[in-house]
């Protein structure tokens, strides 16, 4: 009789249980409540089954944090066709500001080294973007600046003198000079070959603005003039302006763009008072010259009376005071009137 077969003791595995532990071991993971490895079931993408995680009850999915090692997926099954896993990683990346204090106008002794020359410069101001970005610019470097502004009326109304008197508030200015000069540039447009309206005019600015600093004993002109973006800001326009200047013309705008000027006019809160349709152009030509030269505008400048029109504009000269000046707010200022 053949021997009875023995029977096998049944120890209970412990492969099921290394695996469930295995997955807290790997390098760069976390151990945490309920951590383990899918032990049964199918790909859970494509409209597969779910798959079927053992965990603690009541323990919630967890995964290695992110950027702390190898990702731990589920390997597909062979002939699966489906794209390979994409893995979201989180880095620490500085502020799109940067880190620590926003520069800021800084004092001018940091910018002068400690010495301030003071100066006193006329600021032409129209009331557009331009001519205010100017005035703040050198305003920073410790100039004191006295605006004038050149009014078409009766032309035009006093909208841009409104604007002006905004702008010398806003900006500090402590007195505004008001030029009437809608006759003048009407007389010079009647007069003179159209084409050269822009630098005609632009070079009575400039007497009438010498005229000015005569008064207040300023040193300079300044402009919100900038390279090349109008006709009369031509390299050959500017240098016709500046050859009847008697005293220095800076402008501080010379290399910037238009949209640079819109930028800072609205850092510095001038772009709501100063956006608007342009009047400067009023009388201009639709093709001004662009390259005029000095024998030119001489020629053209032959057929006006330049004497006669600088006194019949300076006659109504006004300035006004602002922020608690104690003069009237306007005061004529004309030939027969104390400078």
């Amino acid at each position: 009789m053949a021997p009875e077969p023995r029977a096998r003791a049944r120890v209970p595995s412990t492969r099921l249980r290394r695996l469930r532990s295995g997955g807290t071991r790997i390098p760069g993971s976390e151990e945490a409540p309920g951590a383990g490895l899918p032990v049964r079931g199918r790909d859970n993408l494509f409209g597969s089954p779910a798959s079927r995680v053992r965990r603690p009850r009541g323990a919630r999915p967890t995964a290695p944090p992110l950027g702390g090692g190898p990702p731990l997926g589920i390997r597909p099954r062979r002939g699966c066709r489906r794209p390979p896993p994409h893995y979201l990683s989180r880095r620490a990346s500085p502020h799109p500001w940067g880190e620590g204090r926003i520069e800021g106008p800084r004092d001018l002794r940091e910018i002068h080294r400690g010495v301030i020359v003071p100066r006193k410069g006329i600021l032409l101001l129209s009331g557009g973007f331009d001519s205010p970005v100017a005035g703040y610019l050198l305003a920073r470097q410790g100039f004191d600046l006295v605006a004038a502004h050149f009014s078409l009326e009766p032309i035009t109304d006093e909208a841009s003198t409104v604007k002006a008197r905004r702008l010398c508030d806003l900006l500090g200015f402590p007195t505004l000079y008001l030029v009437r000069v809608g006759e003048a540039f009407a007389e010079i447009a009647h007069r003179c070959e159209r084409r050269f309206y822009f630098v005609l005019t632009k070079r009575l600015m400039v007497r009438l603005g010498d005229a000015i600093a005569d008064r207040e004993a300023a040193d300079v002109l300044v402009t919100g003039e900038n390279l090349g973006q109008v006709s009369s800001q031509t390299m050959a326009s500017l240098r016709a302006i500046d050859a009847v200047a008697r005293h220095p013309v800076l402008r501080p705008l010379i290399g910037f763009d238009k949209q640079e000027i819109v930028d800072r006019a609205k850092a510095i809160g001038t772009y709501e008072i100063s956006k608007g349709p342009e009047i400067c152009d009023l009388l201009g030509p639709s093709s001004p010259a662009t390259h005029a030269r000095l024998d030119q505008i001489l020629g053209e400048e032959a057929k006006l009376d330049i004497d006669g029109l600088l006194e019949r504009t300076l006659a109504g000269l006004t300035a006004e005071k602002f922020k608690g000046d104690r003069r009237p707010p306007s005061a004529p200022l004309g030939p027969e009137a104390a400078p």
